[in-house]
Parts: structure tokens; C-alpha cells; sequence
């Protein structure tokens, strides 16, 4: 066997250099060592921005997230999310956990017939508002981003917003 006698082999010098050319070459800048970093991205003004923002940090499959919205309706709980993917589609994520009949017949009935219902109710509501804001913009009234934080339009101060919205 041979002794190291401390230098580098001339072929590795070359190994580097030709990597380094490469490199400039196809990035069209010098090699700095350091490791790439995704430019931030801006969040919107409802994201919470933290841990569960993960457009932030640009990943191809990230989306903004709202933090959670949680209440008791008296039959279990629901949380809600507003999510917005990187390519802009929103979404409202929904989880409900409801309390089913202690009988073990009716629980079943109830298992099977809710998410019928509950999809059928969102369909109804998703249509609803839809025909509802088009319908407010026909007629000059205050569209989504102009109600306040409750669903209902300022000027309407008792009615819920299926009355206030037909009336006049």
C-alpha cells in the first residue's frame, strides 16, 4: 500500500472545477455553498400564518388556513376551517361530531339517514347563497365582502338574512 502523502489527487481538482462549471452554467450563477431557500409567500388577512400555514413555505400541495371556529350546538360539536390551496381554490372544512341515540337501532338510523341529510342541506345552502349574492348584485345591495362579520347586511339590523335579503 501506498503512503498518503497529504495531497489531493490532480482528478478530484478536476472533478470539482467541472462540477462548479456545471453548476454556473445551468443556474446561471456561481455556487455559494449555501443551501436554497423558497422565497416567503404572503398570507392572507384571515390565514393564522403558523404552524398550519403551510403555502407559506411554498410546498407544491400548501394551503392557507384560518385558525378554527369551534361551538356546541347542543347535539355535539362543529369546527370549521377556511382553507385557500396555492393555486386559489377555497374551501371551508367542516368536522361535526354528533351525540347519537342511546337505543342501538335508532343510533343506526341516525348514522345512516345524518350524512344524507348534511349533504343534502349543504348542496341547498352552497345554491341558496350563490342565487343570493348574484341577486344582490343585480340590485346594488352590499355583496359578501361588504356584509359585516355576522352574515347579515348592516342596514338590516333584526331580520336574518333570507328576510332581509327579499325584502323591498
Amino acid at each position: 500500500m501506498s503512503e498518503p502523502t497529504g495531497e489531493r489527487p490532480p482528478v478530484l481538482d478536476v472533478l470539482r472545477h467541472a462540477y462548479r462549471t456545471s453548476r454556473e452554467i445551468l443556474a446561471g450563477l456561481p455556487v455559494t455553498g449555501r443551501r436554497w431557500k423558497r422565497p416567503p409567500r404572503e398570507c392572507p388577512s384571515w390565514c393564522a400564518g403558523d404552524h398550519r400555514c403551510t403555502a407559506q413555505h411554498r410546498y407544491p400541495s400548501g394551503e392557507h388556513r384560518s385558525p378554527t371556529s369551534a361551538w356546541s350546538p347542543g347535539y355535539g360539536r362543529m369546527v370549521a376551517a377556511r382553507t385557500r390551496s396555492v393555486d386559489g381554490t377555497e374551501q371551508l372544512e367542516l368536522t361535526t361530531r354528533v351525540t347519537l341515540s342511546s337505543d342501538s337501532n335508532t343510533a343506526l338510523a341516525q348514522g345512516i339517514n345524518l350524512p344524507l341529510v348534511v349533504n343534502e342541506a349543504i348542496r341547498v345552502c352552497l345554491v341558496e347563497v350563490d342565487v343570493m349574492m348574484r341577486t344582490r348584485a343585480q340590485l346594488g345591495r352590499p355583496t359578501a365582502g361588504e356584509l359585516d362579520g355576522s352574515g347579515r347586511d348592516p342596514r338590516c339590523t333584526s331580520l336574518p338574512v333570507r328576510q332581509c335579503t327579499t325584502s323591498q
